[in-house]
This record gives C-alpha cells, structure tokens and sequence, in this order.
C-alpha cells in the first residue's frame, strides 16, 4: 500500500513559508520588485533566475539564461537532492510531519511520474505541467498540474506545446506527444504538440498562434496517427494557416514508429519532411453523424472539474448564454455598454462593479447594436465616461458595430430551402469564426435578441431553442460570456423575480435555453421613499429592481434596488436598504409553498435545516422572505407540514425523506 499526499495543502504550506526558504535556500540571493532573484538553481550569485513572490504565480521560477522553469515542488527537490513527484510531496509531509493518507486502487499504482512536461505562455511563464506515468502492465497515464491554480486541472484554453519558440517560426512541424516535439526541437526544428496526444479536446485548445504559418503533420505511423492529423487538420484548416502538409507513412517503419525514434535513429529528419505532401482530408468511413459516442467517455471526468470562470462574480459566468430583460427605455443596452467597458479596462488597483458584483474578468468585448447608430453609441460611452476613453482602455479591445451604420442587422438563422428546419446564416458563420479568432474575447452582446433572431422567437418554441443553442455553441467555443437583450411584457404589478422571469416575452423555450436570466422591473411602489432616503429630488419612472430570476448554477440571486443616474444615465444599485413591505401569514406562507415547489422541480429541494435547510439558503428564496428570522422561516414550514400544504420527500438513491416538496408533485413521502 503506498500513501496519497495532500499536494495542495502541502504547496500552501511550502509557499505559506518562502520567505523563510529562500534566503536559507539561497544565501546569496535577494528580494527585489516582488522577486527573489540568484543566479542559478544551484545557488551560484547572479540574478537571472527569478521565483515570484506574489499573486497567483507564486513559487514559480524562471532562469532567463537557460529558459528553465518550474514549480515550488521543483525548488523543494533540487535542494533537498530529491527527484519523482511524489518523493517530494513525501519529503515535504514529513519535514511538516503532515501524514499521507493510504489510497488504494489507480493511486497506488501511480507512484512517481517518470517524465514530466512544461507548459509555457508567450512570455515564457508557466502554465501547467503534464506528468506521465508509465506502469508494469504497459498501461500509461498523464495528469495535468495547473501551476497557476495548484490543482490537478487543465488549463483554460489549453496552450500549445513549446510556445515561445512557435511564435518565432513560420515553418512548424506538429506532432502527436511532447516527447517528439522535443525530439525535434534538440534536432533544431520548431515542432509542437497539443496537451493530451491523441485523445486531445481539439476545441479546447488556442490553436490562434498557429494561424498564418506554414504546419507539416508528422503523425505516428499508424491508423491512429493518421485520425489524429485529419482532427487536427480540419481545425487548422479553419485559422487559416498558410500551408498545410504531411508527411508519409513510413511503411518499412513498425506501427507508432514517431518522430522521437527517427530523431533516435538518426532518421534523415529534413529528407522525410521535405517529402510532405499537401494534406488532403480523407474521406472519412464511419458514420458521418455529427456525434460519436466513442469519443465522449469517463475520462473526460477523471480529473478534478475546472471551476466556473465568470465575467462578474457569481452573476454572469464565462461560456454561457445569458439573457438581459427589461421592458423598453430601462436601459438594458447602458448595462450591458457600461459592463464592456469594465471588461476592457485596466482594473489595476480598481473595484469595478456590475449587477451589484464585481468584474472579474478582463479581455475583449463585442456588442452588436441591432438599433443604435453610431453617434448614439458615441454620446452614450461620454455618457458614461466622461472625457471618453482616456487611456483607461485599449480601444482595441472594444468593438461596438452599430448596425444602423452598416445597412441593419444580420440574422443568426434562417428557415432552409425547401424544408421547415432551420439553418444558420452566411453571415453568421462568418461572425461566428473572427469572435473565435479573438483570444481574449470575454463578453458578447446582441442587443436586442430580435433584430438578430431572424426567425419567430414569439409563436414557435423549436425556434427559440435553436437560436439559443446557437449561441450557447458560440459561447462555448469562445469562452466568453454571451448576453442577448430582450424586453419582458409591460410590467405593472410585476412583485418578484418569479413574477419578472414569468413576463419574459416569447415562448418559454428562450428562457428554458440559456443558462442565466436578468430582470429589471419598475418599482414605482417604493421609488418616493428610495428618494428620500437617498435626500434627492423625487423623479418618477427613475427607480427599478434587478435581479438573477433563473441560474443553472450557484448565482447571487439578490433582489437590489436601482436608481437611474442623472449625470451617467446608467441604472446604478440605491446604497440603501429598502425594507420590504410587511406580509401577512397567508402570503407569506403562499410564497413560501411556491419556493419549495420551485426548487423541488429544478432538482435542488430544500430542507427545513441544514446544508440544504430554507433560511440557510434564503438569498433562493423570494426577496419579500429574506428578511425572516430563522426561527420564523423554520417554524412555518413545520407548520405547513402539518397542515399538508407541503410534504417530506426523498431524492433518488436515499431513503431519507428530509427534503420538502409539494403533495401533487407524487412524491411525498
């Protein structure tokens, strides 16, 4: 039985104590500009080796003389005289007398990675490591170490192989595994390959520096290798790259005979690059079905998930569809213009905000404006910023079409020929591929969904789900958050985000097919006290709420008031508390029954205590209940149990009924 070591409690500890390391570790070396700063690994004086000292890239090191880098585990063996992954982690708990825990199974076997890889960015800075792990029965395995994250992850989007030196060649030899890249580049060639071989999630890899250059294919010498280059080659294809080419199989070669065994070999490397054919796709036999359950399989699971990445906190996540609702002339397309400019700014020592969170993420933004002219946009960013941009943004990263100016907006779909279902446009085709070209892209807007749909969004809900699947596609492929504006019914009366969601216009199917919502609705009822608690003059039609009213996943579903600001015309959260008004038992009670209803059929019931208890998630439940004490919350739902309004249920493979549910749902207990 071999031990498991926590590695991410053990790099906390180890970076936790740096400060005290390094000097001890390095006497002649020194701290400078949030680096410490020796010449070598070993310790000799000088400066070119550089460890960081703050922010996410702590404990990463880089020796500028020799392009060598790593981790805080890499510093800790060459110190200690230690080599293998996991002998390190070993070390490690024991100086802290941190035990390992015994894990049997896959954790057992793996031991120490017998080869490990380096990963780098543009500016030679590391991004993720990949371990290899080589067992008796022939078996191999590679995990993925995200060094900024300092957990078993892949890196969003995965990077290239070999980076630094792609970007300074135009001829680039593309291989299948990293042992052969670096066969090649020893020999003196540019070559890369994509992280994980030839189970790789092509579209989960920025293959944007290869776009322009000029990529041989060196497949193994297999059927495999040959699927794999056609993969990769229908993605190249779409950059576009200059050329394109392959090299032949080898058939006096044995099958998975590579690139690293011709460098071995000493193989006439340029005499079998120079026999390169122009690649031609072949005609593939299987089933020309555009899903292959094949390829979709546990492993896409065995490592830990990747977190969700948002555009701003908790609110609006990166890769998703979105939606913005508000009825017309509240101001849904100031929100959404106010949130690119946060995006493309420099937050550099600032705390920017949107919907009542902060912006986290910075990048591109692209809006297209479906009815403002370009004049209109214009007067709206001074609106916003006063003096324009300032420097404060780079203007490259902000890209506005105002459709009026360019002849109206472009449909996303069509009905095809001759048939009732549906097609994407030309043009959209052609959007779609340069927001994928744009490698920061964080946030895309069409403003309003219904100038772009270009089909009955209202009357047909196959419609709706096509476009939203569309774009949810788009925001996959891009990792950008992706918001469409729409309006929402006149809403008089609207009370709550149940009521708010419910008036979203068009079929059910559009709110059904993105993964968040925001509303905004009028709250003419409490707008005169708003103003006085602000001490401001009363202006009617100038007060809203907002709020998330649908999320597929663990938002912020506050319920804030709003103020439309004079000076910037842009809806600004009230920096006061607005008490709600008081309900009476039968309404508070209705609420509540619909609450637990709700979350019975989204699959998320709640309890009347616990992880999963009401008050303990009350930020869920309608904002009129949030102000409830615990007690209060608690005690009803006991007594909505015993009049039978609500009932206990059980969840699929338990057989504690502890969660609640409503008694015509079939469930009760």
């Amino acid at each position: 039985m071999q031990f498991y070591y926590d590695s991410g409690l053990l790099k906390k500890r180890v970076l936790q104590d740096l400060e005290i390391w390094l000097p001890q570790w390095y006497p002649k070396g020194r701290g400078r500009k949030g680096y410490f700063e020796i010449g070598d690994i070993c310790g000799t004086p000088g400066d070119s080796l550089k460890i960081c000292l703050a922010g996410a890239k702590r404990g990463l090191w880089h020796d500028f003389a020799t392009a060598e880098g790593g981790d805080v585990f890499s510093l800790w063996g060459s110190n200690r005289g230690i080599s293998g992954f996991g002998n390190i982690l070993k070390d490690i708990a024991g100086y802290y007398g941190i035990s390992g825990c015994e894990v049997p199974g896959t954790k057992e076997k793996r031991g120490s990675p017998d080869r490990q890889h380096v990963y780098l960015n543009a500016d030679g800075d590391i991004i993720c490591y990949i371990y290899r792990y080589e067992y008796a029965d022939g078996s191999k395995e590679f995990l993925p170490w995200n060094a900024a994250k300092g957990k078993t992850e892949f890196p969003s989007p995965r990077p290239l192989y070999r980076l630094p030196q792609l970007l300074k060649n135009n001829v680039i030899i593309l291989v299948e595994g990293e042992k052969c890249a670096d066969a090649l580049a020893a020999a003196g060639f540019a070559a890369t390959t994509l992280m994980g071989g030839a189970n790789t999630r092509i579209e989960k890899t920025d293959l944007s520096p290869l776009k322009g250059k000029d990529i041989i294919l060196w497949p193994d010498n297999d059927e495999p290798g040959r699927k794999y280059a056609d993969n990769v080659a229908e993605a190249l294809l779409k950059l576009p790259v200059s050329s394109l080419k392959i090299t032949p199989l080898t058939p006096d070669k044995p099958a998975k005979w590579d690139a690293a065994d011709a460098v071995a070999e000493k193989f006439d490397i340029a005499g079998h690059l120079a026999k390169a054919e122009i690649y031609k796709l072949q005609e593939k036999t299987e089933s020309s079905g555009r899903l292959k359950i094949a390829d979709f399989t546990g492993e896409m699971f065995a490592t830990e998930p990747p977190e969700l990445q948002f555009v701003v906190k908790n609110t609006i996540p990166r890769g998703v569809v979105g939606l913005l609702s508000a009825m017309g002339d509240t101001g849904k397309g100031m929100l959404l213009l106010d949130l690119a400019l946060k995006i493309c700014q420099d937050k550099t020592g600032m705390s920017l905000k949107a919907f009542g969170n902060p912006v986290t993420a910075t990048g591109s933004a692209v809006i297209f404006a479906g009815e403002d002219t370009a004049d209109e946009i214009h007067r709206r960013i001074y609106k916003l910023m006063p003096g324009g941009l300032n420097g404060r943004i780079d203007p490259a990263k902000l890209h506005i079409i105002p459709l009026p100016n360019t002849g109206g907006p472009f449909a996303i779909a069509r009905k095809c020929r001759g048939s009732d279902e549906f097609c994407l446009t030309e043009e959209f085709e052609s959007i779609k591929t340069q927001l994928e070209a744009i490698p920061d892209l964080a946030l895309v807007v069409f403003d309003p969904l219904a100038s772009f749909a270009g089909l009955d969004l209202n009357a047909d809900p196959r419609a709706a789900s096509y476009i939203t699947g569309q774009l949810a596609a788009l925001a996959t492929a891009t990792n950008a958050a992706v918001i469409v504006a729409h309006h929402i019914r006149k809403n008089d009366g609207i009370t709550s985000p149940q009521e708010a969601r419910d008036a979203i216009r068009g079929t059910t199917a559009i709110v059904d097919g993105v993964r968040f919502a925001i509303a905004f609705w009028a709250n003419t009822a409490e707008e005169k006290k708003i103003f006085a608690e602000l001490d401001q003059e009363y202006r009617p039609n100038a007060c809203f709420k907002g709020a998330v009213v649908k999320a597929n996943f663990g938002a912020d579903r506050t319920v804030r008031n709003y103020i439309r600001s004079e000076t910037r015309a842009v809806l600004e959260e009230v920096p006061v508390k607005i008490v709600p008004k008081t309900l009476s038992a039968e309404e508070f009670d209705k609420l509540l029954v619909e609450a637990i209803g709700e979350a019975e059929n989204a699959g998320t019931p709640f309890a009347i205590s616990g992880i999963s208890g009401l008050y303990e998630n009350r930020e869920k439940l309608p904002f009129e209940l949030q102000e409830a004490s615990r007690d209060f919350i608690r005690n009803t739902a006991k007594r909505l149990l015993a009049s039978g309004q609500i009932c206990r249920i059980g969840q699929t493979g338990s057989s504690d009924k502890k969660w609640l549910g409503i008694p015509d749902a079939g469930r009760c207990a």
